[in-house]
């Protein structure tokens, strides 16, 4: 998770410190009292689970902790908030103060950040979906020719960076429910997400894309 600037080190726990993931939050400093979280788990849309897991896991540190550092109180930020509005928003540290984000190095120069991923890394095995009705493009692919087709990404995702950074074409789309859209348009190929994410989100969007499906043969890990 991710915190906000300024703050003096919040003295989490080494045993709740590792199941932190890209936790993070300001810089201003941290005393013991009653304190209001404000984080960014609000959804895109009404089949956006992403930030359920974050959410549920920061109220459970919370409690555990507040013997030692007090009473608290958790809020969700009004608005969603994608990448660059969201740093900006906890930099300030007033409308959010806390998040679960990938870490890039900006974050991590201008944030105070745990830098133990609080699924365990398990979000960085990939799974594809895919239109089922162009199954065929994918039997019998090599890791060559799977960087001849195109993966679908949010612009402001790191994973836009990892892939490109391996060779593989990447199409960017502006917001989450987009990207359906987007590999339904055959505007890319395939749409990587982590294991921890794709079922829900097979069974929340095969209502509104009923060809919506898991691809069969290979891992984008």
């Amino acid at each position: 998770m991710v915190r906000s600037p300024g703050q003096a080190a919040w003295p989490l726990p080494v045993s709740l410190s590792a199941l932190a993931q890209r936790c993070c939050w300001p810089s201003w400093p941290l005393r013991r009292g009653r304190w209001t979280w404000r984080c960014s788990t609000v959804p895109f849309s009404p089949n956006d689970f992403r930030r359920v897991y974050a959410q549920a896991l920061l109220r459970e540190i919370l409690r555990r902790t507040e013997p030692e550092f007090g009473p608290w109180k958790l809020e969700l930020a009004p608005v969603h908030m994608e990448r660059k509005r969201l740093f900006a928003a906890l930099k300030e540290g007033r409308l959010v103060n806390v998040t679960a984000y990938p870490v890039n190095a900006e974050w991590a120069n201008k944030l105070k950040f745990v830098p133990v991923p609080i699924d365990m890394g398990v979000q960085s095995w990939r799974v594809a979906l895919i239109d089922k009705r162009r199954q065929a493009k994918f039997r019998s692919l090599d890791a060559a020719r799977l960087k001849q087709l195109r993966a679908g990404a949010g612009s402001a995702w790191v994973t836009v960076h990892s892939l490109q950074a391996n060779g593989f074409s990447v199409v960017t789309g502006g917001n989450y429910e987009g990207l359906f859209d987007m590999l339904m348009a055959e505007r890319f190929d395939y749409f990587p997400r982590g294991v921890n994410e794709i079922f829900r989100e097979l069974e929340t969007h095969r209502r509104d894309y009923p060809s919506l499906a898991l691809e069969e043969n290979f891992p984008a890990a």
